[in-house]
């Protein structure tokens, strides 16, 4: 092998192995947006927090710093959790813009703070895999890149597997759906909030513990990760699809004239005509003065946990009707009777 092709070659591979780091601090920022809705502007600090955490714990017990994954999981999961309920909370329901003001703040305070505590000081990790690499043939991986890497890979099907498999992360897709249905069927979305902006933020830290035997430690070495994990999850798409639920027949008024200007534009609209959806009466008793779409949530959510079919694809009648009468998925009969064409209808005020 010659010399460009090694040094192509070598170059693809640390590429890669970094490409892991970024993807892991990315999923952490990802998280929060997706189900808040807002970029945090601190998420760089809290690496950097991670990165002092497992410093000091590294130096008080003489260990590894892949050994203290899980005491650094933890105080990360704390400090995230009171950025949350002393910052976030409180800016909850307001303008976007303030959440961008406030973490930034939150940045710079971070910082400050860190800087007061250890200086500015460039400071190092002991590891004992600092050097060590592993060879595959004439390409040489470094060893806490392939940890940072292998550490990604890990969390990221882990991360999938909780939001996918567990009530939790169930909930925490339909608060990223729309909170306004998700609350009005029992979910605490207050929770949600404070557990999804804690996961990403320790995610952060995690990453910033698995930088330690690679990089320097200093209060601004967040920034750079920062910058670019902004850049990664842009370019993942970042909020490519926007949709809307329009709860109650005056709320579907107002959402059709916004339209009509061209004052919003969306891909997907969903029109509840009872409002609060099903939760808030969908047929049911109402009273004035009194609200029960929490409590109705509530036991619908647990109906539809116990049920033994949870989707429609899951249902033995839907299987039976396909088989018996519609055939397939996408027949011409099933796309005849379940289709509609949004081209073929207008809006009231179209001629």
């Amino acid at each position: 092998m010659n010399n460009t092709v090694w040094m192509i070659l070598q170059s693809l591979v640390n590429g890669v192995m970094m490409g892991g780091v970024y993807a892991l601090i990315s999923v952490g920022l990802t998280i929060i947006f997706g189900v808040m809705k807002v970029v945090n502007f601190a998420q760089g600090e809290y690496l950097v927090i991670g990165m002092y955490v497992t410093l000091v714990l590294s130096q008080l017990t003489g260990l590894e710093p892949y050994y203290l994954l899980g005491p650094v999981i933890i105080i990360a999961y704390v400090i995230g959790h009171l950025s949350f309920r002393t910052v976030v909370r409180p800016l909850l329901g307001q303008n976007g813009s303030n959440f961008i003001i406030a973490t930034m703040g939150l940045s710079f305070v971070f910082q400050s703070v860190l800087q007061l505590i250890f200086t500015s000081n460039y400071l190092s990790v002991e590891s004992s895999y600092k050097a060590a690499s592993i060879q595959l043939g004439s390409i040489s991986l470094a060893t806490p890149k392939v940890f940072a890497f292998l550490a990604m890979f890990v969390f990221v099907c882990l991360v999938n597997y909780f939001l996918k498999r567990t009530d939790l992360g169930r909930s925490m897709r339909a608060t990223s759906e729309n909170a306004m249905v998700a609350q009005s069927l029992g979910i605490n979305t207050t929770r949600i909030y404070g557990f999804s902006f804690a996961l990403g933020t320790t995610f952060a830290a995690i990453t910033g513990l698995f930088l330690t035997p690679i990089y320097l430690v200093y209060p601004t070495v967040g920034t750079t990760f920062k910058s670019i994990a902004m850049v990664v999850i842009v370019m993942g798409g970042l909020g490519n699809i926007g949709g809307a639920v329009a709860s109650g027949l005056l709320n579907t008024r107002k959402l059709m004239t916004a339209l009509e200007r061209g004052e919003v534009r969306y891909d997907f609209v969903e029109i509840m005509a009872c409002p609060g959806g099903c939760a808030g009466g969908g047929g049911q008793p109402i009273h004035d003065g009194v609200e029960l779409a929490e409590k109705r949530g509530s036991v619908l959510w647990n109906i539809d946990k116990a049920a033994p079919s949870r989707f429609s694809h899951e249902n033995p009648e839907v299987h039976k009707l396909y088989r018996e009468f519609m055939k397939k998925p996408l027949s011409d009969v099933s796309h005849h009777l379940l289709h509609t064409d949004h081209q073929a209808w207008k809006m009231p005020s179209q001629k």
